[in-house]
């Protein structure tokens, strides 16, 4: 076992891919272990394994030894057997330990020292698909890809894919904000579940560019139950031929139906055609009550890069749904509508920032966009309160943004950087609506503000007001306001605990019949649907608290959450009257980064009793989205989201 031991400890120190390549660099260290194993091999035939001397090791293998850890004890173990030893590496990763785990820094400090040079060359570092993650506390500089059986199986992403997404060229100078705004966009891609951009100083003038990207896992195959004999099955891939196009198919299969198996949804997208930025989407949607046939054409505003933006789509939607025609009169009925949408933005940088205190750029955006829907089958009696009407609408915006990032960790994983916007936005809408029997104007504001403490903290507060405007009235309208707060991370010992509570105002302004506002249990990742607590204005409070333990057992990793709400939702000016509805959610997340399953996570939930007395249990595997907060981007006109 000892020999056995021994043998373990230098194939850790040739595996470059997997360990620190400092204990590689020494030149003679090689000459030892190659003599250490000529021996091992000799002496392993030998009983007498007690006179193995320990100066064959040259000092940085001591060390090695002497901070083995479990993990290391198991890549030991697994490489003794030659079939165990041929999946490891798709499995297991090394750790590698963050650096300010607690500190929140801004994201564009990364490429400060930068600032100016020249940029020599770029190059594409492509980790596996099944391999260890990306860290941005390490140099990729000069990572040597080993792929295992199961990554030769994925096709990584095309270089030309990663080249054509980047926002500077070689002999470009580095633009600290632009170098912090492509790695963003390059995160965003649905097929790269991580990219981290990495600068390597050449001289005093210039220097090269390194972008490591580690692409998702393509296939997705999720069946999706319903009931006893009607449930679906969905199948995706993300990343089709290396080329970044998303197909996804659900098939809808019904065992009481003579046609056993329908195809329920069917949709084709490529992003960024031929380098234009211009993204593409086309399919067909069936559900039991709607079918929709759709195509889309868009180009986002991408800061530094796009400064012209916009879309084109065109939707029909077939549905049967329920029609009041009076008190007591409800019946099924059948609807077709054809939907179009245009829209076209500029992106116009300003020299402002100084005079208002900001130290980075602001964007001011105009955009305009004309909505048309068109409803040909629908029932032939029409009351005047009726909703689904053909219409008409123009929408004009003028916005003015600014957004940074933030880094931080420890929100809802161990370590991992997550990347939370910072800035402001003010956005006024004005526009006109011709409806079938009268037009109207609408009108609307919103004005956003996030930014870090001197505690360290995060806060963000945000408002929101909308309305239609006719005969000196408002209809349909709506007011939201949001206050929430990142609390600094809490350390206790190893232990590490965050915070975070959110306050939600939501009221509608002479909504017509139908339109409701619901409770939601919104805790972590899912969001439930409470349908029979409806209303026109609700008060929302979350809290939840994340207790990240110094439990690490064979790289597994445990966090233990908790989680609150409590709401008020009524159809009357006063709020207060009507009783609170809660819930609490209690739940263990057990975590392994270099695991294909990544995320094991166990929740209970305990709704109040005034809204039905029970206990919901959910147990997942997966990993986890991250956590996207509201940014301050500016697109297309719209009227407020209620």
């Amino acid at each position: 076992m000892f020999i056995i031991r021994r043998f373990a400890i230098c194939r850790l120190i040739l595996h470059k891919n997997t360990f620190e390549l400092k204990y590689w660099d020494n030149g003679i260290l090689k000459y030892f272990i190659v003599a250490e194993l000529i021996l091992l091999s000799v002496l392993s035939y030998s009983q007498n394994t007690s006179e193995l001397s320990d100066s064959l090791l040259h000092k940085a293998t001591k060390d090695k030894l002497n901070e083995e850890t479990f993990f290391e004890k198991i890549y030991a173990t697994m490489h003794s057997n030659p079939l165990f030893s041929a999946f490891y590496a798709e499995i297991f990763k090394k750790p590698v330990k963050q650096k300010n785990e607690n500190k929140i820094e801004d994201a564009e400090n990364a490429f400060k020292l930068y600032s100016g040079l020249y940029i020599r060359r770029i190059y594409i570092v492509q980790l596996n698909v099944l391999g260890e993650r990306i860290f941005d506390t390490i140099s990729y500089k000069d990572y040597q890809k080993k792929r295992g059986p199961l990554s030769k199986i994925h096709i990584n992403t095309a270089k030309r894919v990663i080249l054509k997404n980047l926002y500077f060229t070689e002999q470009d100078t580095i633009d600290p904000n632009k170098m912090l705004q492509n790695e963003i966009h390059l995160r965003l891609l649905g097929f790269i579940q991580n990219a981290l951009i990495q600068i390597d100083r050449i001289d005093s003038t210039k220097a090269d560019v390194y972008i490591v990207t580690k692409d998702n896992i393509p296939w997705d195959v999720v069946p999706i139950y319903i009931e006893p004999d009607h449930w679906r099955l969905n199948f995706r891939h993300n990343n089709i031929a290396g080329y970044g196009g998303d197909f996804n198919n659900t098939f809808l299969i019904d065992n009481s139906s003579k046609d056993k198996v329908y195809l329920s949804n069917f949709k084709l997208s490529f992003d960024n055609l031929g380098g234009t930025f211009i993204n593409t989407t086309a399919g067909h949607l069936f559900t039991d009550n709607s079918t929709a046939y759709y195509a889309t054409a868009s180009r986002p505003l991408l800061p530094y890069k796009t400064k012209w933006g916009g879309s084109i789509s065109a939707q029909q939607v077939k549905t049967l749904t329920q029609v009041a025609f009076n008190d007591s009169a409800i019946t099924f009925t059948g609807l077709k509508q054809n939907i179009g949408n245009v829209w076209l933005g500029r992106l116009i940088g300003i020299n402002i920032r100084k005079q208002l205190g900001f130290d980075f750029p602001i964007w001011l955006v105009p955009a305009i966009r004309y909505t048309q829907i068109d409803y040909i089958d629908r029932p032939d009696i029409l009351l005047p309160e009726y909703s689904l009407k053909s219409y008409k609408m123009i929408l004009g915006s003028v916005g003015l943004s600014s957004q940074k990032y933030y880094k931080v960790r420890y929100i809802e994983d161990f370590g991992k950087v997550e990347d939370i916007p910072y800035g402001f936005i003010a956005k006024l809408t004005g526009g006109y609506q011709l409806l079938e029997d009268k037009e109207r104007a609408y009108t609307g504001i919103k004005l956003a503000y996030r930014k870090k403490n001197k505690a360290n903290g995060i806060y963000y507060i945000g408002s929101e007001f909308g309305s239609f405007y006719n005969a000196n009235k408002l209809s349909q309208g709506a007011f939201i306001s949001k206050l929430s707060y990142l609390f600094p991370l809490y350390e206790l010992g190893n232990q590490k605990i965050r915070t975070s509570v959110l306050t939600e105002y939501v009221l509608g302004i002479n909504r017509a019949d139908g339109e409701n506002i619901f409770i939601q249990n919104s805790d972590l990742s899912e969001r439930v649907i409470l349908s029979d607590l409806t209303g026109t204005q609700k008060l929302l409070l979350h809290a939840e608290a994340n207790w990240f333990t110094s439990l690490d057992f064979y790289g597994f990793r445990c966090s233990v959450f908790a989680a609150s709400e409590l709401g008020w939702i009524d159809r009357s000016e006063q709020l207060f009257a009507t009783k609170p509805v809660g819930a609490i959610s209690l739940g263990i997340r057990v975590k392994n980064d270099y695991m294909i399953f990544s995320t094991i996570q166990l929740r209970f939930t305990f709704y109040s009793k005034n809204i039905e007395s029970e206990i919901r249990t959910t147990f997942d595997v997966n990993e986890l989205s991250r956590n996207y907060y509201e940014n301050f981007s500016v697109g297309a006109p719209s009227i407020i989201n209620y």
